[in-house]
């Protein structure tokens, strides 16, 4: 425990300079907020919260940390987004993968500059393709590795001028594919 305690506060500290925060692998249940006094005058650009326990990302931490270009947080437990995300204005690169989203979450389309989104390994059931046509500065989405149904995975599939990753369900008597019950991606380039 002190030695994690310890690694944090080491790493909010390299964060003054670098104005980048990587509290990864910290085994942190939720932010602490002994961060948000540390940092309160360093304009960060980058934060890492990947591989923790996190069931939620905090409102003040949004509130806070408007000026993030890039945010990751994968490998956590995280099940939803707080509306606060809006304030986040910056945003341009988003990792919620190998978390517990069972849906795409919508407070994503009021982000006026994200352009990738990586939310592979989830359990999403439901996207709103619509929603994500919609995104306009959006250029890059991975789903890959969730439980969508075909209907929606081949509508995302359709979508032009943003490259998609997505597995794609074959059908069974497709013999001109070589995947086992799944194709992976439509990569359209975007100039």
């Amino acid at each position: 425990m002190a030695e994690d305690v310890a690694r944090v506060a080491r790493r909010c500290e390299d964060a003054k300079e670098q104005q980048q925060l990587d509290l990864s692998s910290c085994r942190l249940t939720k932010i602490p907020d002994a961060i948000y006094h540390v940092l309160r005058e360093i304009h960060l650009v980058h934060c890492s919260l990947d591989d923790n326990l996190l069931r939620l990302l905090p409102r003040k931490f949004c509130s806070r940390f408007t000026g993030l270009r890039e945010l990751t947080v994968s490998g956590n437990r995280l099940s939803q987004l707080p509306n606060e995300m809006v304030e986040m204005v910056a945003l341009e690169r988003l990792d919620i993968s190998r978390n517990q989203f069972t849906e795409f979450p919508a407070v994503l389309i009021q982000l006026p500059t994200i352009s990738h989104i990586l939310a592979r390994d989830n359990a999403m059931v439901v996207i709103d393709t619509e929603t994500v046509r919609e995104m306009k500065a959006l250029k890059e989405l991975d789903v890959r590795g969730n439980p969508l149904p075909g209907v929606a995975a081949n509508l995302l599939a359709r979508i032009d001028g943003i490259k998609i990753h997505v597995d794609v369900p074959v059908a069974p008597n497709d013999a001109s594919s070589e995947a086992s019950g799944v194709s992976c991606n439509k990569l359209d380039e975007v100039n």
